[in-house]
């Protein structure tokens, strides 16, 4: 279910240029387009040849003129550089920027990346607080100041300190990094990140706020902008959407929460001679017993100095919780393990999008999940669901414990505890997974031309069917495919086929219904009555041959997926759409021409098709429509195509002739 405050991306755009061209004229002898080429400029010098994007540069103009903002963009875009840039401009010499980290781990890492950069920058946390720190603090010996949210709100040093240089007009701004937090960690766990906004208190209404994150959907997004007491429509706002398309998702099964045979089957040890056999690999898991249980399998040489030597490559893989999940900047990391449910979606994609930084590297997240996240079980009559959200399960707040969820129906609960829409993904099998996260996170639209064994585990699997299944339609001349009976020709019958051949070659599977199964008494066939005259509808060609059937498998596939994807008929059927109507079917229904009614469907099928009173009709409507054009493609293009998927993905062929079938074949087998 898409979430409620879903916003349009270009009046949302348009919005926001309009507040930022207002600001630049309010503020008086401003150059905007002196003050970016300066920031782009330092920018590259200090980075080695990095150079400034248009969005990082529009964001640091924001926050430059006052401005609050609200950026969304992956992991691994840069959304770091957008709130370091106004520090490389002389005009803000003397002034601080203080940045709101979450993690000790996250402190030190931004600590590193901006003293890389030339700014002096220090880490403030109840752990390293002392008076000469804060001395220094307040003779401006430091540009950026990263800092947790309880040492900015609930402790007196650091309390006094933001007053302080708000007061005397020192600060830049104030930027929530990793702003998901807020809505993620805002109850019991860490109610400071929901008092926020107290900080405005410290601050001169010239002083402008900035969220940045990877992973809020829109929902979420209200909640943090509430919290902040940022005004949407007032703001600059910039949401390039969490996508990464050099990262596949796939998703896994395991048969319990301890199963490390099928994460032993990921990992694949068996095959590993060398180090570099192994792609560098972060395992996250939110059960503390499980790191130490994979982590006893290390040797002690293995233990130290981890991290170091996890950056550096020298060790392969880690097992992490929550801290490495944000505080990690390790760029060439090739496969992320997820070991067991996360809490919800947003955690999942925040963990998934640690690989691949580098955008050549092409990399894969797998999460492995437990079957037992979709039984549901009685509930027990004094067991209640909680009405707390739950915390991080590496802290030592949250027990390690399952807590039941709100009733399915009265009495009912999942096995398992999980985000809802982490559990509706993980059902999502007829259409591709990144599109449902399109739609959680609403992001920007973008062109889906991204080989489909590279996106998720669903459309790799739709690829591989469509390559069998152009392999089992190879045309020949009589219009019948190789796995058809050829047709006995004989004086008395000349195309007709019997009902023993034809029982044989078709039979469903899944169907082994005799033919009054499910069947009005007015349709059925009556027994000793013969099934093989001609039906009394036949007019016309009897069957479809050439290019005309191709045109009709091709169309009675598009009507099949769209009966798949559609939410008030089949996409929550527990039977997958080519289960319903399956290849079978489909080549039978394009084949005869002289099936014109139901009841000849009914009757051709014999009881293969046990969803022929329901769908025969729509099926029939399709293919008189196909009937009605005569200008379809060519099926010599079949023989082309099995030559050319030696060279290109099926995907992207490109034909100088209308759509036909394969571009719809591509979309709808799974």
């Amino acid at each position: 279910m898409p979430p409620a405050n879903v916003r349009d991306h270009r009046a949302a755009q348009a919005l926001s240029k309009v507040n930022l061209a207002r600001a630049r004229l309010a503020k008086r002898g401003y150059d905007s387009s002196k003050v970016r080429k300066a920031m782009s400029k330092t920018f590259k010098q200090r980075s080695k040849g990095k150079v400034a994007r248009e969005w990082q540069l529009d964001a640091a103009e924001s926050i430059l003129l006052g401005l609050d903002a609200v950026v969304l963009a992956g992991t691994g875009t840069g959304k770091t550089a957008a709130y370091m840039l106004p520090l490389l401009l002389p005009e803000t010499a003397g002034k601080v920027l203080i940045v709101i980290e979450p993690l000790v781990a996250l402190q030190r890492d931004q600590v590193r990346r901006f003293k890389k950069m030339g700014i002096p920058a220090l880490a403030v946390n109840s752990k390293n607080w002392t008076e000469k720190k804060a001395k220094d603090i307040k003779d401006l010996k430091y540009r950026a100041l990263f800092i947790r949210p309880e040492m900015a709100i609930e402790h007196a040093g650091g309390r006094s300190l933001i007053a302080h240089l708000g007061s005397i007009d020192k600060l830049v701004a104030v930027v929530v990094d990793e702003a998901h937090c807020i809505s993620q960690w805002g109850g019991d766990f860490r109610p400071t990140y929901a008092k926020l906004s107290y900080m405005r208190a410290f601050l001169k209404p010239k002083i402008p706020v900035a969220m940045f994150s990877a992973t809020l959907n829109p929902d979420a997004l209200k909640q943090c902008e509430d919290s902040l007491i940022i005004e949407h429509d007032k703001a600059f706002y910039v949401n390039l959407g969490n996508d990464r398309q050099n990262i596949r998702i796939e998703v896994h099964y395991m048969n319990s929460k301890y199963d490390y045979e099928a994460l032993g089957a990921l990992l694949k040890l068996d095959s590993i001679v060398n180090v570099s056999d192994m792609p560098k690999t972060i395992i996250f898991t939110d059960d503390r017993r499980k790191a130490e249980d994979i982590w006893r399998l290390r040797p002690e040489s293995g233990k130290t100095n981890t991290m170091a030597r996890f950056t550096d490559g020298s060790l392969r893989f880690l097992v992490a919780t929550e801290a490495v999940g944000m505080g990690a900047d390790i760029p060439d990391i090739e496969r992320i393990i997820q070991f067991g449910a996360p809490r919800s979606l947003t955690i999942w994609i925040q963990r998934a999008g640690r690989a691949g930084r580098l955008p050549h590297i092409h990399a894969v997240a797998y999460m492995l999940v437990e079957k037992s996240m979709f039984i549901v079980q009685q509930m027990r009559k004094n067991q209640d669901a909680p009405k707390k959200p739950a915390a991080p399960r590496d802290v030592e707040k949250d027990p390690d414990k399952d807590i039941s969820e709100d009733d399915l129906e009265e009495g009912q609960m999942y096995k398992l505890k999980a985000d809802n829409e982490l559990r509706q993904w993980l059902k999502v099998r007829a259409t591709c997974r990144r599109k449902y996260l399109d739609e959680f996170f609403n992001n920007p639209p973008r062109k889906d031309d991204m080989p489909k064994q590279d996106c998720c585990d669903n459309c790799a699997k739709r690829d591989r069917a469509i390559a069998q299944l152009v392999q089992n339609f190879d045309i020949h001349d009589d219009g019948l495919s190789a796995d058809e009976p050829r047709l006995v020709l004989t004086p008395q019958r000349k195309r007709g086929r019997s009902a023993s051949t034809s029982s044989s070659q078709f039979t469903n599977p899944i169907s082994p219904l005799s033919d009054s199964v499910n069947t009005p008494k007015r349709h059925r066939i009556q027994e000793g009555q013969d099934k093989t005259r001609p039906l009394a509808s036949m007019a016309g060609p009897k069957t479809r041959t050439g290019k005309h059937r191709v045109a009709a498998i091709d169309a009675l596939m598009h009507w099949r997926y769209q009966l798949g994807v559609d939410p008030a008929r089949y996409a929550s059927s527990p039977f997958p759409i080519d289960t319903i109507i399956s290849d079978s079917v489909v080549k039978s229904l394009a084949h005869h021409a002289q099936w014109k009614t139901v009841a000849d469907v009914e009757k051709g099928l014999a009881g293969r098709w046990i969803f022929w009173e329901e769908l025969a009709e729509e099926a029939l409507e399709v293919l008189r429509n196909v009937d009605a054009r005569k200008n379809v493609p060519g099926v010599s293009r079949l023989r082309q195509v099995l030559r050319i998927r030696s060279r290109h993905p099926i995907l992207h062929l490109n034909y100088q002739e209308p759509k036909s079938f394969l571009p719809h074949l591509t979309i709808m087998v799974w």
